[in-house]
């Protein structure tokens, strides 16, 4: 039974020299505090936890910033050094943020294209099955909850209000004959599709 323990990283206490902690804050140029963390070994003091990590190097970066010829640097270091870090911050960097919001607007577009996939497939479905005979197998129950949830969420995502929506996904199909059921569901469709122009 103790083979299937995990080990436990045990905590090792180190201290770094005056020289360590300016190199560790001249490696701040390049890397953030979290690298420059791992690099001088300090994820040893602080296991599996990188808020640590990374505060125990914001904080002698604060401390040197404060009086840096303690720690043997001129001012024009700390002001090279606080350049890079600001290049890299998000609050001083307006750019950074809207890059990010691109990469999350880029997965919205994805789940659209998925969205739209899937209703091409049940339309396709439907149109296959648009006999007696197949009209029987399908459960267009499933059918319905499917596009319901794939027009809720692409709806949440671009902010808008799924109110209008939830009302044609509480429609009891079970006392619809298939034709009209088809015909609620392909509606929804023209809904979803009118609502992305």
């Amino acid at each position: 039974m103790e083979e299937n323990k995990k080990e436990e990283t045990k905590p090792v206490k180190i201290i770094l020299t005056k020289e360590q902690q300016a190199e560790m804050f001249k490696s701040l140029a390049h890397k953030t505090y979290k690298q420059v963390g791992y690099d001088f070994g300090i994820h040893l003091m602080y296991p599996n936890n990188d808020i640590k990590i990374t505060s125990f190097v914001h904080n002698i970066s604060k401390k040197i910033k404060k009086a840096p010829e303690v720690w043997g640097l001129s001012q024009d270091t700390v002001e090279v050094i606080q350049e890079a870090l600001d290049s890299r911050s998000i609050n001083k960097n307006p750019g950074l943020r809207s890059d990010l919001a691109l990469q999350e607007e880029s997965f919205r577009d994805k789940l659209d294209g998925m969205r739209d996939t899937v209703a091409e497939i049940i339309t396709k479905k439907l149109k296959k099955f648009n006999t007696t005979k197949g009209i029987e197998d399908v459960q267009l129950r499933d059918l319905k909850d499917l596009l319901s949830m794939a027009i809720d969420k692409g709806r949440l995502l671009r902010g808008e209000s799924t109110e209008n929506l939830v009302k044609l996904s509480k429609i009891d199909t079970d006392s619809m004959s298939p034709e009209e059921a088809m015909k609620v569901i392909l509606k929804a469709r023209e809904v979803l599709t009118d609502g992305k122009k």
